[in-house]
């Protein structure tokens, strides 16, 4: 069972039942200069100074009982910024955000991964992925499906559960 917090601006984050306390308190959406997604936060003061506390990292500290340690963030599984449940948090590098990052919308490819080479009348279609710094080919397929599949099949056995949302 999940609990839902209404913030500003007319937006609503979810939370899991063990963290229903953080209820009483006061969130807000905020929504960075850079990037479409909205977060839910709150204003605090820490040693005298006004700080902003994230909903996502304060649930993700209490399931480590710690700090969230050097170099991770907290990522969202279903990329839902406003789905705090427990479920959909995980603790992630910079590195395993970026292999899970979608398409960008201005990219004419019909997916991340896939390339169109005219030249290849029987394959047009190739696969690739970018692994420790450095472009690996996967293949060459006849659909962008084929292709498709393919990446998804080689980011799952290169980043595990990172790969496989692309």
């Amino acid at each position: 069972m999940s609990i839902h917090i209404g913030l500003s601006q007319d937006y609503e984050a979810v939370i899991s039942q063990e963290d229903a306390d953080l209820a009483d308190y006061k969130w807000c959406a905020h929504r960075p200069k850079k990037g479409p997604h909205v977060y839910a936060v709150r204003n605090d003061k820490v040693a005298g100074k006004r700080v902003q506390i994230s909903l996502s990292r304060t649930i993700m500290q209490r399931i480590l009982g710690c700090d969230i340690p050097a170099k991770h963030v907290v990522d969202y599984r279903n990329r839902n910024t406003l789905d705090c449940t427990r479920e959909n948090l995980r603790l992630a590098t910079y590195s395993e955000i970026a292999v899970d990052r979608s398409r960008p919308a201005n990219v004419k490819r019909p997916y991340k991964g896939v390339k169109f080479r005219a030249g290849c009348p029987n394959h047009p279609w190739i696969a690739v992925i970018k692994h420790a710094g450095r472009y690996k080919k996967i293949g060459q397929y006849a659909t962008p499906e084929e292709a498709r599949d393919a990446y998804r099949a080689k980011a799952i056995e290169l980043y595990g559960e990172f790969g496989g949302q692309t």
